[in-house]
């Protein structure tokens, strides 16, 4: 129940900071491709119960599996992933906001 709960709002939150993110020309293409990369990661994922549910133990595996990948994801999202620029103007910090837009497009 809990991660099925921790899936939706993740679901909610990428598909809003992606719209924030993105020029809107491009808007409904990169969500398009979340959603096609999330059918992908359950394709993955379904393979790697395949291959692992005849291993002795194989839970173990499958569960080191995605706990790797998270920590990784984690990793790359505190690093590299920058603020909402509309989250930061709202919030009046309008030199982060400058600085989040010049990471983003590069200006």
């Amino acid at each position: 129940v809990v991660i099925g709960f921790a899936i939706s709002v993740s679901g909610i939150a990428d598909v809003a900071y992606l719209h924030e993110m993105a020029p809107p020309k491009w808007r409904g293409s990169i969500v398009s491709v979340n959603e096609g990369c999330i059918s992908l990661g359950f394709l993955v994922a379904f393979l790697f119960a395949a291959l692992f549910d005849t291993t002795h133990g194989g839970w173990r595996y499958m569960f080191g599996t995605s706990g790797v990948l998270a920590l990784l994801q984690f990793i790359m999202m505190i690093t590299s992933m920058p603020e909402s620029p509309v989250w930061l103007r709202q919030k009046g910090r309008i030199h982060e906001e400058e600085l989040a837009l010049r990471k983003i497009y590069g200006a």
